[in-house]
């Protein structure tokens, strides 16, 4: 059968070169691409929270505030902060006492530092 050459090909949007789609990463990343020599502001950027996620600096600040699972967020329901939001529905689930829980006699929703007292 015969295969297109050009399939894998594309167009390096800053340079115009014609790149592998397996090697565009590297290209625009390493220094290769004549097209972002100086222009830095095309480059994707590690997260400087630790997630290891390379994002472009122009969507770095959206990361940062509202995506990356590293940032620190505060508890809606007891207000500590400082926790990674990757860590806040196990906050919720086992520590938060201020978070619900149902009574298994009753039914009715009821605080976690309460719930002992609740079931006496």
């Amino acid at each position: 059968s015969y295969e297109c050459s050009l399939r894998n090909i594309i167009i390096c949007e800053m340079c115009g070169q014609r790149i592998k789609k397996t090697e565009i990463d590297h290209h625009e990343v390493s220094g290769l691409c004549p097209g972002r020599k100086g222009n830095l502001s095309h480059c994707p950027w590690r997260c400087p929270l630790g997630c290891g996620q390379m994002i472009h600096p122009h969507k770095m600040l959206e990361h940062i505030l509202n995506e990356c699972d590293f940032r620190l967020v505060s508890c809606n329901y007891c207000g500590m902060n400082k926790i990674q939001a990757k860590n806040l529905r196990q906050h919720w689930q086992n520590s938060c006492p201020f978070q619900s829980t149902v009574c298994f006699r009753c039914s009715k929703k009821v605080a976690f530092d309460n719930y002992e007292k609740h079931l006496k």
